[in-house]
């Protein structure tokens, strides 16, 4: 296989790459959106995430950091549209 071929195939895989990462980014874009309108959503987001936490104990420190950041987004996004009613 000559090296230009070998280029054009790494630049069309870097390619789809791209584009799979910006399907993913505009699909979790769409979600967060969703819960940025829906008050009563964030919240039970939030006691949802909370259960997960303290009722699954196979959980790496890796993945309980990540539910606690997704779980202060939907709070923060509770209290944010709480304030706003206020």
């Amino acid at each position: 296989m000559s090296s230009q071929s070998k280029l054009s195939e790494e630049k069309l895989r870097l390619d789809d790459n791209q584009k799979s990462n910006q399907q993913n980014i505009n699909h979790n874009t769409n979600i967060l959106n969703y819960f940025k309108e829906n008050i009563e959503e964030s919240f039970e987001m939030a006691k949802d995430l909370e259960n997960i936490l303290k009722n699954c104990s196979d959980l790496t420190n890796e993945q309980k950091s990540d539910y606690c950041k997704s779980q202060r987004y939907f709070m923060k996004q509770y209290l944010k549209k709480l304030n706003k009613k206020i």
